[in-house]
């Protein structure tokens, strides 16, 4: 867990800070938490902050179904979000002067790990792989749209128009260099954002769909960290978009004559050695 000495050297680089936002991840691949005044910042790495344990198994909407007892029955208790070491970073795209950390969910007495948190399972899956001899790489590749935050007369949702645009984009453009030049006021401000946070992004497509958009994320050989990068480069690509009054949608799909977006998870599997599995005879 991240010590009192991170925020402290943290808050003296970056004195315009006003707030931190310290969030967990849940099983959907949200990040949920609280927005804390920059007085009380400090204590989040000195005693946590205090919010719903159950938060890590809400749905999509946030909202909580008493899941195996937990979250209405038991009286929905308080667990205690602690920093996670190294993620404390600026928020680049927020309009305050803002940072962020991520943290682990704990019990709020005993401060152990809560089986149910999505990163706790995982680390144990990729502890076992380990064990095993076997050492997974990930990359994930996000696909999303960027629409207009305003609304068709019957509800429906329409294509955003990008930066310096004043219409919408009209035809699909797969792969095509044009349709990344006209965004790439967004999808230049999406890269500088990520270096900032030790995201490592590394390229950028313009998908099949009208307006949609695939950002990649390097390899890494901690399944755990290439899990993180996905959530916050999510986070990144919706900031971002927001800050240029747009918004970004990683629906499956958004349109129903459009195609559907995916989150390409791309593996490969490394021995002891660092060999690739999948390249050995019988392996």
């Amino acid at each position: 867990m991240a010590a009192p000495a991170e925020w402290l050297e943290f808050s003296r680089a970056h004195p315009d800070v006003e707030a931190l936002d310290a969030f967990i991840i849940d099983v959907n691949g949200n990040t949920l938490g609280k927005r804390l005044a920059v007085a009380d910042a400090h204590k989040a790495f000195s005693e946590g902050v205090q919010f719903s344990s159950c938060a890590l198994i809400a749905d999509v909407r946030g909202l909580g179904h008493n899941v195996q007892g937990m979250g209405a029955s038991d009286g929905d208790p308080d667990g205690t979000a602690l920093p996670i070491a190294g993620t404390l970073r600026h928020v680049p795209w927020a309009r305050s002067q803002v940072a962020q950390v991520l943290c682990s969910m704990r019990h709020a007495e005993t401060r152990e790990s809560l089986w149910f948190d999505p990163r706790v399972l995982l680390a144990a899956v990729v502890a076992q792989c380990r064990q095993a001899g076997v050492h997974p790489v990930i990359a994930c590749e996000l696909e999303f749209y960027l629409l207009d935050p305003s609304r068709r007369a019957d509800g429906g949702i329409v294509l955003a128009a990008l930066p310096g645009r004043s219409t919408p984009p009209r035809r699909a453009a797969n792969l095509s260099m044009d349709a990344i030049d006209e965004s790439s006021i967004f999808l230049t401000s999406v890269a500088a954002a990520a270096a900032e946070q030790g995201v490592p992004v590394c390229g950028a497509v313009a998908e099949y769909g009208i307006g949609q958009y695939e950002v990649n994320l390097r390899h890494v050989a901690d399944p755990l960290l290439a899990a993180d990068h996905a959530v916050l480069l999510k986070r990144i690509v919706k900031g971002v978009a927001q800050s240029m009054g747009m918004l970004a949608s990683f629906m499956a799909k958004p349109f129903a004559r459009q195609p559907g977006s995916g989150l390409h998870v791309h593996v490969s599997i490394a021995d002891d050695t660092g060999g690739n599995r999948f390249g050995l005879e019988g392996g």
